[in-house]
């Protein structure tokens, strides 16, 4: 079962989405209050979040900012907008998947229904891939990969929040402890290392992904039963 918030103002759209939830298994809370959204998610700490952009009164944006930088849930955004370039903003601020309007209730919930099972699947699998601080070292079974100083805290930086699409200045803010501005093609640069290092545990699985035109996602490595890596990539976004 997964704690989900709704902030939308169509009640009969959220009384579908209520109903199809709780008969998934889900826990729906809904707000109407826009100024204590983000208080309820860092008191409560919902697995999702579904913000309607019409609903907000401008600030669906700034919100999005704000939980993603204040908290790990994840977010849908809903608009009225099929424009492109409002797309990319909202990924760009921290929203992990956009839905256009009108939507069919079924297709939201499956897709919430889906971003959960992929959660499911990296919370029983994660400690299987370990983040050793001291060293600086990655390993996964019985391999093991040696990364810089920078690689490393880049790599836990996208470990630790998976199909989050983090900005090139959302890296560059967090993985530098005196906080020095570096250029985009410095970021880009060391993804690129850090992607051919990492084939040495995944080599059929690209672990971090582009999101074109906004930033980077760390995407899970899954193996199956028998230990062999899975080829299986799994994605939120729709531009990926």
């Amino acid at each position: 079962m997964a704690k989900i918030l709704l902030v939308e103002r169509d009640n009969v759209l959220v009384g579908k989405l209520e109903l199809s939830l709780h008969i998934e298994g889900h826990q729906c809370n809904r707000l109407t209050n826009e100024k204590s959204i983000v208080d309820w998610v860092l008191l409560n700490r919902p697995d999702l979040v579904v913000l309607d952009k019409g609903s907000l009164q401008g600030r669906a944006i700034s919100l999005c900012c704000e939980i993603h930088h204040r908290s790990d849930t994840l977010l849908i955004l809903t608009s009225n907008s099929d424009q492109v370039t409002d797309q990319l903003i909202a990924l760009e601020s921290g929203a992990d998947d956009y839905i256009n309007k009108p939507y069919c209730p079924e297709e939201l919930v499956s897709r919430i229904n889906a971003m959960i099972r992929r959660l499911q699947k990296l919370a029983a699998i994660k400690h299987r891939l370990q983040l050793i601080k001291h060293g600086f070292k990655v390993t996964f079974a019985d391999r093991e990969v040696q990364l810089t100083q920078v690689e490393f805290y880049l790599f836990r930086l996208l470990h630790g929040q998976p199909y989050k699409v983090l900005t090139r200045d959302d890296i560059s803010r967090q993985i530098y402890s005196d906080h020095r501005v570096v250029s985009e093609n410095t970021v880009n640069s060391h993804i690129r290392n850090l992607r051919r290092k990492l084939k040495a545990i995944s080599p059929q699985h690209m672990l971090i992904t582009s999101v074109y035109s906004v930033g980077y996602q760390y995407q899970p490595l899954l193996d199956s039963a028998d230990g062999e890596l899975s080829e299986q990539s799994l994605r939120f976004s729709k531009f990926d």
